[in-house]
């Protein structure tokens, strides 16, 4: 999900597809994916609405629906879950915006053979370099053998901070205080909360920037032209009216589905300056 440089994210049909291949060639897949929290479902119609209203386009509208639904509304993860294949529902998480989220590899694992990656260093602080391992018990069990003999273990401060921010003081004599405002840890219920109104701050953000490039891509001109005008009679009412414009793309970009990246192409050649 949103991937490091080009903001690129898989689909669940293309997931599917991988994880079938995966299993037909005996492949393990490491599932790198720190910012899969932070899915901006909006992004695919807006992108629709704002070049929809220049190209004057319904295709562009059509291809953001089908983008769209990758996602799951709040709604939808309030009821039935799609079913990731004809004979078994997709399992919930018991949270409506982890449900809501494009599926992990993890939720189309049939054989135990993804690793998952995640962290906190996107989503509590960038310095807080502290991650987890999801997988089958027999690769983690390896893992945790390479870990005893290598790093041993992560920072000892930040898994105190991290630890207390959550799960809150261990005991009445612990003199710390988690993330809630009683003094007590988020818990499981604070942490989701925290996510959700996090991708909704990136977001907004996100859509703002795009907009801002969407709207500045083009470098407009408009004047008359000796060539045209020395055709039109000096008779006409109208001669004053009419300006030939010419629009000229600077860059190119896709608003982001995911992540904390926009992968920008400028369009070099079309500077005046560019064959010199």
């Amino acid at each position: 999900i949103g991937q490091n440089p080009t903001a690129g994210t898989l689909s669940l049909a293309r997931r599917k597809d991988i994880i079938a291949l995966c299993n037909k060639y005996d492949i393990i897949i490491v599932e790198d994916d720190p910012y899969w929290y932070l899915q901006y479902p909006s992004a695919a119609n807006k992108k629709a609405e704002a070049r929809a209203a220049r190209q004057n386009d319904s295709n562009t509208v059509e291809h953001a629906e089908k983008i769209r639904a990758n996602f799951r509304t709040h709604e939808s993860a309030r009821s039935t879950a799609p079913a990731l294949s004809s004979s078994a529902p997709q399992k919930s998480s018991g949270y409506d915006f982890l449900d809501s989220l494009v599926p992990s590899y993890l939720s189309v694992d049939t054989e135990g053979r993804v690793v998952r990656l995640d962290t906190f260093s996107k989503t509590v602080a960038p310095g807080c370099r502290l991650g987890w391992i999801t997988a089958q018990p027999a690769l983690i069990e390896r893992i945790l053998r390479i870990t005893e003999t290598s790093t041993q273990q992560p920072s000892g401060f930040v898994q105190a901070m991290i630890a207390e921010l959550i799960m809150g003081p261990q005991s009445k004599n612990d003199g710390g205080q988690g993330g809630a405002k009683d003094g007590s840890g988020w818990k499981v219920d604070g942490w989701v909360r925290w996510l959700e109104g996090l991708r909704g701050n990136y977001e907004r953000r996100m859509n703002a920037m795009c907009q801002i490039l969407e709207d500045g891509q083009f470098l407009v001109k408009a004047g008359r032209r000796n060539s045209l005008t020395s055709h039109a009679s000096s008779s006409d009412d109208d001669e004053d009216e009419w300006a030939v414009v010419e629009k000229t793309q600077m860059y190119a970009f896709d608003w982001p589905l995911g992540g904390m990246f926009i992968w920008l192409h400028i369009n070099f050649p079309s500077h005046p300056l560019f064959k010199k």
